[in-house]
């Protein structure tokens, strides 16, 4: 009979033990659990393509793709959790710049800023021009061919020239641009190249980005 009690009561005992960390492993659980995120999606529309942003940290990276022009927007499609708001708000326009800031508010009353963060995934400009040696004269036109990753915009393009001697740009008067072609006037003022060491190579500022072509040198022989 001492026997059976003994054993009744080591058994009780495991099992209360048995209890209490059950009921300590469901409460480290429920700690453990990741807060819902409130901020569920950040869409933007460029061109035909919709653009989902990542959401990493406190950043909404943005890759913009070739060959969609940059607006000067955006209004971005935003999702969120059940009671949480964000200003400005969704549909809101926005300038396309990094470091626009968003202000997340959620349902507890807590708050988050987000920053937009542009990644322009253009391609450099390239052109299939390496080395080359042109004469020309004040008055004529610079064409150029073989441009690549070209946008055929005069409105988002310049064309100048750049002294080999002290630096000096000269602007050029666009007159053709195709989104492999451009052409330039050479104004009057250009000074006569009499030694090897003078003349121009060509600069080109397309779209935001910049081509230097210093081994396609320019002579103004007349």
């Amino acid at each position: 009979m001492h026997n059976y009690s003994y054993r009744w009561r080591l058994a009780s005992c495991f099992i209360a033990c048995l209890f209490v960390a059950l009921m300590a492993c469901k409460k480290e659980t429920e700690y453990r659990n990741e807060p819902v995120q409130a901020l569920h999606s950040f869409s933007i529309t460029a061109g035909e393509t919709i653009l989902e942003a990542a959401i990493k940290d406190d950043s909404l990276v943005v890759y913009w793709p070739w060959p969609v022009l940059l607006p000067e927007t955006i209004s971005p499609v935003i999702s969120l959790a059940a009671g949480a708001s964000i200003s400005p708000a969704s549909g809101t326009a926005v300038p396309l710049t990094t470091g626009t800031r968003y202000t997340l508010k959620k349902e507890d009353g807590s708050e988050q800023v987000y920053y937009l963060k542009l990644v322009n995934n253009w391609p450099a400009l390239d052109t299939r021009y390496i080395k080359n040696t042109v004469n020309s004269g004040r008055g004529e036109r610079l064409n150029l061919s073989g441009l690549r990753y070209f946008i055929g915009d005069k409105e988002k393009t310049s064309m100048s020239l750049i002294s080999r001697i002290n630096g000096e740009e000269t602007p050029l008067n666009i007159e053709t641009i195709t989104d492999r072609t451009i052409g330039g006037r050479l104004p009057q003022t250009l000074p006569i190249d009499t030694d090897y060491d003078q003349g121009h190579w060509v600069k080109l500022v397309n779209a935001g980005r910049t081509l230097e072509m210093k081994e396609y040198i320019i002579y103004i022989v007349y």
